[in-house]
């Protein structure tokens, strides 16, 4: 499975060239989140359509400490979305490395 750091996401969000979901629940993704699309994973299956514009491209899936994330990519990829990349760590790592002024739920 394709993985990336938060580090590297962050310089990727800066830069424009990538593109993130988040697959947390509402009150995590309400508690503090990046710029994402948010689908719920278990929303996941009735709500990909949503992410048609995502077919072909690469693009980073968050959760709050990388399982839930990991599960969606593996769903993803298993479904044509081949440039689905797992965040390493999610929301957590994201406020430990990159914004510690981040509420993470």
């Amino acid at each position: 499975m394709k993985e990336i750091d938060v580090t590297t996401l962050d310089a990727k969000l800066k830069e424009g060239s990538m593109k993130v979901l988040d697959v947390r629940t509402p009150g995590e993704f309400d508690a503090g989140h990046i710029d994402a699309i948010h689908i719920p994973l278990q929303e996941l299956p009735q709500r990909v359509a949503e992410l048609s514009s995502l077919q072909g491209e690469s693009f980073a899936v968050v959760c709050r400490s990388g399982g839930r994330s990991s599960s969606a990519v593996q769903w993803l990829q298993a479904n044509g979305f081949d440039g689905a990349t797992n965040v390493r760590g999610g929301m957590q790592a994201w406020k430990m490395i990159v914004d510690p002024n981040m509420n993470v739920a």
